[in-house]
């Protein structure tokens, strides 16, 4: 078997490992895998240690090359991301108290969920305006 279907090999168990893992490593190890697998194919007399050399200096250039690249792929935030924090795209909305306060813990509704709120002297029927959260307990403001 010639040499650079060695690599090719490496670089393809590289790719399948990547796909199971939860990094981007085996990806930049397979990047740099394949670049030396295509290098012997147009030079197939190269030593194993200038082979080694070459794909060290190879990983470390796809790793290079892909950290600054990569930073200008990333997905630019316009605003506040809720993907994990979900009470927070209810901060500013108008809700109606469903219950007089007791010890400044109301109760209101948003969709079909009911939810805590704290909020003072509020009696039934009260329009809250959403300022803030503390877990799953919203912070409301009379409007």
């Amino acid at each position: 078997m010639e040499e650079h279907l060695y690599w090719l090999l490496i670089a393809i168990i590289c790719f399948i490992i990547e796909v199971f893992s939860f990094t981007t490593f085996f990806l930049f190890i397979g990047i740099a895998t394949l670049i030396m697998s295509i290098l012997l194919y147009f030079i197939p007399d190269m030593d194993i240690m200038l082979q080694a050399v070459i794909f060290l200096i190879l990983s470390l250039l796809v790793v290079i090359v892909f950290y600054k690249f990569g930073k200008k792929l990333k997905v630019r935030k316009t605003g506040h991301l809720d993907v994990n924090d979900r009470m927070s795209i209810y901060v500013g909305r108008v809700v109606e108290a469903l219950s007089d306060s007791e010890n400044g813990i109301v109760k209101v509704q948003l969709g079909d969920t009911v939810w805590r709120a704290k909020a003072n002297d509020v009696s039934k029927g009260s329009k809250l305006k959403i300022i803030g959260f503390e877990s799953t307990t919203f912070i409301c403001e009379k409007v």
